[in-house]
């Protein structure tokens, strides 16, 4: 479901959509195995664009309460 929700945001740029993605599959401490999928997304991607778009939708994620602060801050 992580590198699902990455290659589609990152396609899609539908914020709207990774949220509602994220929030069907949260199960207690997913949180931070989906921001270690993205960093890891991110970190492997040659493509600057793709780098920030998938830092965005983990900002959003955080930002509208799919994942805690605390679990993107374990997964750094």
């Amino acid at each position: 479901m992580g590198k699902s929700l990455y290659t589609d945001f990152v396609s899609s740029n539908d914020v709207a959509e990774a949220d509602a993605t994220a929030q069907e599959h949260v199960i207690p401490g997913f949180g931070k195995t989906l921001v270690e999928i993205g960093i890891n997304r991110a970190y492997d991607s040659p493509n600057p664009s793709e780098q920030l778009k998938i830092c965005d939708v983990i900002v959003e994620l955080v930002g509208n309460g799919v994942i805690t602060a605390e679990e993107a801050m374990s997964a750094v």
